[in-house]
């Protein structure tokens, strides 16, 4: 019984403490969403139709890291596309900060595209 008492408060600590990671590492990853929208921003007024690979790319990295998915999606080449789908995980992120805070726990739904 004392066991099992152990087991279950180890399992409660360590559930904390993951959670505490995660209310950290969101507002870093909120951070990095904004100045990857600032840079499409840019590039949709200077009249640039197409976003470059690495725009892509790191939106890619940070769309997984928003929704939890392992494999990166596939996106849009075109800028106004692309801001449209990082605007979208901008919004994923900040729910999952505001439920870190709260200390709620439940995944939050993707929208798909």
């Amino acid at each position: 019984m004392l066991e099992s008492a152990n087991r279950e408060i180890g399992r409660a600590a360590a559930e904390q403490e993951r959670r505490r990671e995660t209310a950290r590492r969101l507002p870093a990853l909120v951070a990095a969403l904004d100045d990857l929208l600032f840079e499409l921003e840019d590039l949709n007024l200077r009249g640039v139709g197409v976003a470059p690979a690495a725009c892509r790319e790191r939106a890619a990295e940070l769309i997984a890291e928003t929704t939890r998915r392992c494999l990166p999606p596939d996106l849009p080449e075109a800028v106004s596309d692309l801001m449209d789908r990082v605007y979208e995980a901008q919004e994923v992120a900040l729910v999952r900060r505001r439920r870190a805070a709260w200390g709620v726990d439940e995944p939050v739904p993707a929208r798909s595209a």
